[in-house]
């Protein structure tokens, strides 16, 4: 079994699953993933062009199904709310769609455009502690907060260099004190903020030595 220790924890490497496939009960080049707490996984199933689809598999190695076949242009972060229903980022034409737990398309939401509550390339999804949703707004530079019906409430961060701004940000997840982390990859990094979008520290640099980033 393959170990690591980083940052003072060890982790194991437990196994793999899915197989290469472009349709059905296999993977080709999957680019996100979503876990429900009774195991199911929801994985963005990116590289069967044409055809984008969500397809659905257990910890166990099962093949649950797969949905929104050719509904994406460029599908990019998948989040699941309390509820179940995923939430999907299409990067090419800047919006997020919502999806029952049984795939049915329920909502749509988002338009292009660099105003509150426009998306511009938008990638990474994730919920905080009230169910609003986390957008990374990707080449807009940017992290945008909406409700889960779309509306805009707040946003932080600019397209740059510095503390707090991003350089083609992509992916994104909280922690249970509701900080927030944002992969900043143009800038090989990894920021992290406050709930309401302080910045507080970042992790990473642009050389590949055991905790840094490339």
């Amino acid at each position: 079994m393959a170990t690591r220790t980083v940052a003072g924890r060890t982790w194991h490497f437990d196994k793999i699953i899915g197989f290469l496939s472009v349709r059905g009960r296999g993977l080709w080049h999957p680019t996100s993933v979503a876990s429900a707490p009774d195991g199911t996984m929801y994985v963005l199933n990116s590289g069967a062009r044409p055809g984008c689809a969500i397809t659905v598999l257990n910890m166990e190695e099962e093949f649950l199904g797969e949905f929104a076949e050719d509904e994406f242009s460029w599908p990019e972060g998948l989040a699941l709310d309390g509820e179940g229903n995923l939430y999907c980022s299409d990067g090419h034409d800047h919006y997020v769609a919502v999806y029952t737990p049984d795939g049915e398309r329920i909502a749509q939401w988002g338009e292009e455009g660099s105003s509150e509550g426009q998306l511009n390339s938008p990638s990474g999804l994730a919920f905080d502690s009230d169910e609003n949703l986390l957008v990374v707004d990707s080449l807009n530079g940017r992290v945008q907060k909406f409700t889960k019906d779309g509306n805009f409430i707040s946003s932080w961060g600019s397209p740059g260099y510095g503390e707090g701004e991003f350089n083609r940000p992509w992916g994104i997840t909280t922690d249970s004190a509701g900080d927030v982390y944002v992969t900043d990859w143009g800038n090989d990094r990894v920021q992290k903020f406050s709930a309401e979008g302080e910045y507080l520290m970042r992790f990473g640099s642009l050389i590949d030595d055991g905790g840094q980033l490339s």
